[in-house]
């Protein structure tokens, strides 16, 4: 009898605890404007977020840099504090070769840092890096992708196009703060 109420109670917490974790909520993708680019391929335009590229027929080279990006053992393990109050703005362009080299393991590595939805902004840009609202314009967009890390709404740094070193190694710069220049910031 000791037995079968142990079970019993065993089952409750089990099932109760359970019960308490809370569901994922599924990331819907933004009303992005889809047009062709001059070869006639598909391209986004406008806001975005990961579920515009995740789920789509960008899907296939977004998986496969997001898998492809290798991230040391234990990187973001002090940078996630560093990261908690963070916004990135990202431009970038689903026709473009270098965000769809990057744009994956930027992702990954946002990831790790547990930077949530919320603190992210991304623009897909047309081929000549503009957007019809000009959303680029006040941040100066020279090459894609850029990735704006902003603290308190004020930009600290940036990545443009592609990483100095590495994209672990460039955020982590940016982020504890040691010195950073972009590869287009001479």
């Amino acid at each position: 009898m000791k037995k079968l109420l142990l079970l019993i109670v065993g089952l409750t917490l089990f099932v109760n605890c359970k019960q308490k974790v809370p569901s994922q909520k599924t990331l819907q993708p933004l009303p992005a404007k889809q047009v062709f680019t001059e070869k006639g391929e598909p391209m986004l335009l406008g806001p975005i977020n990961r579920a515009n590229l995740a789920d789509s027929i960008y899907a296939a080279w977004f998986k496969e840099s997001y898998d492809f990006y290798r991230i040391p053992e234990n990187w973001s393990n002090n940078l996630k504090i560093a990261a908690q109050d963070l916004e990135l703005v990202i431009f970038m362009g689903t026709w473009c070769e270098d965000t769809q080299r990057e744009l994956g393991g930027i992702f990954k590595l946002i990831d790790a840092l547990e930077i949530s939805e919320e603190q992210i902004s991304m623009f897909a840009l047309t081929e000549d890096k503009d957007s019809a609202e000009g959303f680029e314009k006040p941040y100066e967009i020279i090459n894609i992708p850029t990735v704006i890390f902003k603290k308190e709404g004020v930009e600290i740094n940036r990545i443009v196009e592609l990483p100095v070193e590495t994209l672990h190694e460039d955020i982590q710069k940016i982020l504890t703060g040691l010195p950073y220049q972009n590869a287009y910031d001479f």
